[in-house]
């Protein structure tokens, strides 16, 4: 039943952002009309603005993303709804060094998120849950990683697991993301961020003074 009412979550957010991009098509195309005969310099650019709003929409949602998660830390992710957890991963991931996909539909076939990084696929069941993970997420993720031809697969969540799963996952080649290794990942993606920053300053600094000798 938690997974069903899930999944039409998901699929109510993904069909929103997409009545939303229709929507702003719709009403350009309108404009577009009235501007061919009389203004078509502006039609041209009206067009343009059409073409790239998908890509435009898609940026935006991304980054806000990346902005929401800044501010999270564990108690925040305790809160966040399934569809949130799963959305708020793919960023995470991302700062780690993965390329990262929400799976969204509810034809899932086990995986939330589909991550790779140096040509390795891994396939991501994720749990935000009130309560230890047994080990029927693991046979899900397990079973999902020939269907999307990946190499590994993970189990992320904001609890614990059963010794059972635990027994399960080494059996299967399954790794096991508890609540204290998430922390860890959102602590390594803001110490992450803060060198990268110190060392784009310092590259500044070194630029700046070459500059100057010049």
């Amino acid at each position: 039943m938690m997974l069903a009412s899930r999944r039409r979550r998901t699929r109510r957010s993904k069909k929103t952002g997409y009545s939303t991009i229709g929507a702003f098509l719709f009403v350009g195309i309108i404009y577009l009309k009235t501007l061919i005969d009389s203004n078509p310099g502006a039609a041209t650019a009206v067009l343009l603005i059409l073409l790239a709003s998908p890509f435009l929409y898609f940026a935006i949602k991304k980054s806000i993303i990346y902005r929401n998660y800044r501010n999270v830390d564990i108690a925040k992710v305790d809160k966040m709804t399934g569809l949130e957890f799963e959305e708020y991963l793919a960023p995470l991931f991302e700062i780690h060094g993965y390329s990262a996909k929400v799976t969204q539909g509810s034809g899932d076939y086990g995986a939330d998120l589909v991550v790779s990084k140096k040509g390795v696929k891994t396939v991501v069941q994720a749990k935000r849950y009130s309560s230890n993970i047994g080990v029927s997420a693991v046979q899900e993720i397990a079973a999902a990683k020939p269907f999307y031809h990946a190499r590994k697969a993970m189990v992320v969540t904001n609890q614990y697991f059963t010794k059972q799963a635990k027994s399960l996952a080494r059996a299967n080649g399954v790794t096991l993301v508890d609540r204290d290794s998430l922390m860890a990942m959102i602590n390594g993606a803001y110490r992450y961020e803060r060198n990268t920053a110190l060392i784009d300053r310092v590259k500044a600094l070194i630029s700046f003074r070459r500059t100057e000798g010049e």
